[in-house]
């Protein structure tokens, strides 16, 4: 008699009711190795291995972990950008060992890695480390504050579509006289969005994918990364930045932000009207200087929590480990009082559809 074939429902089911074991798991690999893969499917096969982990570290050896990380790996190999989506998301996930473990043993490949995974991998890298030494941050309050929103005269509004498709911006009664984007990965519904209502045409970076995940003539693709200069896998935005006065900036570029940002706001800043950052781990003194910076010129009127990657402790309680950040230019805002209501706010939606949400419901975000 035929055995039925192992659905991604029921692998779902079979990991949520604790009957977590060999099969499955390699039923897992064998759909994650399947090209292509949806991003839908991607969400739920990291979900799977996520709660796996989970299962492994409270239920089984130490040797059950490092064979499991080894059949992972062996897996993915072949596929070196989602072998490091899988590090990525077990590293801010809660994982920092396991997915130490997988950097390490990509580390020998290291040298054969075409250039946009290894520019990747030595991101990810340093700042999974990190974490893995680092599981609670001990960082000085006054500079924590830089988190702080604050409510403004502008109504809150979401563009593009749910979890990780979309963010949040200002309704502004100003038009932008240029539309950047940095990181597209698998979603162009914010830029097609954006597009659309703002009547603008949006430049795009990404050096990971070759084309667009969604055919858009008002969306003009470059395959290069956002950088602070010109190479064969960035580009520089001061070209643009230089002749714009009302730019809208999105950047979701992996770690990478706190690179762009130390270029852009040397010079180009006083540019830009509204600003969209995913911020990985922000909690460092060098990393909140650089977002004390933006406020000299901006104000943050918005924070969302990714739900994917979840929280990291610290003395001052739970603080998420990624977090999406909205700035608006200080020159077209008159009234503004540090926000007291806690977030997300009914707009808001995860970035994955598997986890609840993060509430963000006092310091540094929300005034209590």
């Amino acid at each position: 008699m035929q055995k039925p074939e192992i659905t991604l429902a029921g692998l779902v089911t079979s990991v949520d009711e604790g009957v977590f074991n060999t099969r499955i798991l390699k039923q897992t690999l064998s759909e994650i190795s399947k090209q292509p893969i949806t991003y839908e499917r991607s969400e739920i096969l990291r979900n799977i291995i996520l709660q796996a982990f989970n299962q492994f570290e409270t239920a089984k050896t130490p040797d059950d972990l490092l064979s499991l990380c080894g059949k992972l790996y062996s897996t993915l190999i072949k596929t070196p950008g989602r072998l490091l989506s899988l590090i990525e998301v077990l590293g801010f996930g809660g994982h920092e060992k396991f997915a130490c473990i997988l950097l390490q043993h990509l580390k020998a490949q290291e040298s054969k890695l075409g250039a946009k995974h290894l520019t990747r991998f030595q991101t990810l890298k340093p700042q999974i480390f990190h974490l893995h030494n680092h599981d609670h941050i001990d960082i000085d309050r006054t500079l924590l504050s830089s988190l702080q929103v604050f409510n403004c005269e502008f109504k809150l509004n979401r563009y593009g579509s749910n979890f990780d498709g979309g963010y949040i911006l200002c309704e502004l009664p100003y038009s932008y006289d240029l539309f950047l984007s940095g990181g597209v990965s698998t979603n162009c519904d914010f830029e097609s969005h954006c597009c659309e209502a703002f009547r603008i045409e949006c430049l795009a970076f990404d050096s990971f994918i070759t084309t667009l995940p969604a055919a858009d003539s008002k969306i003009i693709f470059s395959k290069n990364a956002a950088g602070s200069s010109i190479s064969s896998e960035t580009v520089d935005f001061s070209e643009y930045l230089s002749a714009c006065k009302r730019a809208l900036i999105k950047i979701d570029i992996d770690g990478n932000e706190y690179k762009w940002l130390q270029f852009v706001l040397s010079k180009y800043f006083n540019n830009v009207l509204q600003l969209v950052v995913e911020f990985h781990l922000p909690y460092t003194e060098h990393r909140l200087a650089l977002i004390n910076t933006i406020l000299n010129t901006h104000k943050l009127v918005h924070v969302h929590a990714n739900n994917l990657y979840g929280c990291i402790t610290s003395a001052w309680g739970s603080l998420p480990r990624v977090i999406t950040c909205t700035f608006v230019n200080n020159s077209i805002l008159s009234s503004c009082s540090p926000r007291t209501e806690p977030l997300p706010c009914d707009i808001d939606a995860g970035n994955s559809n598997l986890r609840p949400q993060i509430c963000l419901d006092k310091f540094p975000f929300i005034l209590s």
